[in-house]
């Protein structure tokens, strides 16, 4: 296995690159941007470009869904909003205007935030109180008045951002629910001076852009890997942290989410702080705690991917249905004993384990990952895979490779395709 706690050679040497490498420990890196080879971030070639001076190949090699990253520039630009190389997202964004933002949200209601600092222990931060907005209006005026806002971005900012990222990460449909909808989205902040969120971590891949303003991060790493959940202790009403524990658990037995961890978490931690045109990436899993030293305006890129758990069992839950005795009901003889009802449902459940292992014997990788899984680009519409797979591939080709997966039939018409009964 890779050692990932040494930085590739060319991280380690800054007169290779456009920038200065600093190591932060265990928990994240940072590296300085040298304004004069700033990059401009557009959505074609964003992870290139927002990556910079770091190359795409060293990051996927060491920090994806490993270590966060930071970016920032060596220099801070007049006025606090981002240099010229975040431009096209300024512009795509209002020029940054919050009202405007506000009126185009793709969120059906807005939440405002409230904390203040209580106790005299660093980084003992008051519970954060969140309170739903229902209009722009409003909540301009709440923010007005100290809050902070985290809404989504426009609905075409979030599908023109997400897709070119989510693309050059190699997401492929997999960055799409079978709707056509996005797994992704990307969120403003809209932060007040003073603002803290104490710690927590979510269950996305993250990429946040700095857009004005100073933000300071402290990062931790996480014992988890791939988390299916967020830890959300900083809530002051989180009613979920019992499940949050219990999911977490089953990856690590020893999982806390108590003031005593937290506070380990931030003797421990590392800083950085994040000037207007920084770029952090942080992975799912990596426990962060954010403060605003002066009012802030930042959009992050939350990324979603199909899980292979996921795509797995939704292929073994669709040969299941195709089997008349496995879309039984669970039942126990109602008349019976109590031993005898444990032993009918135990010997009913072998039957449909052995099923179901019949039925996955006979799937192969090319039934689940067809060729036009690999040809087709993440787009803003449903896909119809069997239609895809004819368009893109000549039909002698497909009877050559097997024809239909046996998941499917071909439908009449040649549109789509159902279970086979």
């Amino acid at each position: 296995m890779a050692d990932h706690t040494k930085a590739p050679s060319s991280l380690r040497k800054p007169s290779q690159m456009a920038g200065e490498s600093q190591s932060l420990g265990a928990h994240s890196t940072k590296l300085k941007l040298r304004h004069r080879d700033a990059p401009v971030i557009e959505a074609e070639g964003v992870l290139a470009a927002a990556l910079a001076p770091c190359s795409v190949k060293d990051f996927l090699a060491r920090y994806w869904r490993r270590e966060a990253l930071a970016i920032v520039p060596d220099t801070v630009p007049r006025g606090g909003d981002a240099s010229a190389r975040m431009q096209p997202i300024i512009d795509e964004l209002f020029g940054l205007d919050l009202e405007a933002l506000l009126a185009h949200t793709a969120s059906e209601r807005i939440f405002a935030w409230m904390c203040a600092r209580e106790g005299e222990a660093a980084g003992d931060v008051a519970a954060l109180r969140s309170f739903e907005v229902d209009s722009a209006e409003a909540a301009a005026t709440v923010h007005a008045c100290g809050a902070s806002l985290y809404f989504r971005a426009p609905p075409e900012f979030c599908v023109k951002w997400v897709s070119a990222m989510s693309a050059e990460l190699g997401f492929g449909p997999g960055a799409q629910h079978p709707s056509g909808e996005l797994r992704g989205e990307v969120e403003v902040f809209a932060s007040r001076a003073g603002h803290a969120t104490d710690w927590h971590f979510d269950f996305m891949e993250n990429f946040t852009f700095q857009l004005r303003g100073t933000k300071k991060w402290r990062l931790h790493s996480s014992q988890l890997t791939h988390p299916v959940r967020g830890a959300t202790p900083h809530y002051a009403h989180a009613g979920n942290l019992e499940q949050q524990l219990l999911v977490h658990r089953l990856q690590s037995p020893t999982f806390q989410l108590d003031a005593a961890t937290r506070a380990e978490l931030h003797k421990n931690s590392t800083e950085i702080t994040l000037t207007a045109g920084s770029v952090l990436y942080f992975p799912a899993g990596a426990w962060h705690r954010v403060e605003c030293e002066e009012d802030s305006l930042s959009v992050n890129l939350s990324l979603l991917g199909l899980t292979w758990a996921e795509l797995v069992a939704d292929a073994a839950r669709q040969r299941s249905l195709s089997v008349s005795a496995l879309r039984s009901f669970v039942t126990v003889p109602p008349l019976a004993s109590a031993k005898d009802r444990k032993q009918v449902a135990r010997a009913d459940c072998t039957a449909a384990l052995d099923a179901q292992r019949s039925l996955l014997a006979g799937l192969r990788a090319e039934h689940l990952l067809p060729d036009c899984a690999f040809l087709l680009r993440p787009s803003a519409g449903f896909v119809d895979v069997l239609s895809e797979t004819e368009r893109l591939i000549p039909e002698g080709l497909l009877r050559l490779r097997g024809g239909f997966p046996p998941l499917f039939k071909k439908g009449k018409g040649g549109k789509g395709g159902e279970v086979e009964g």
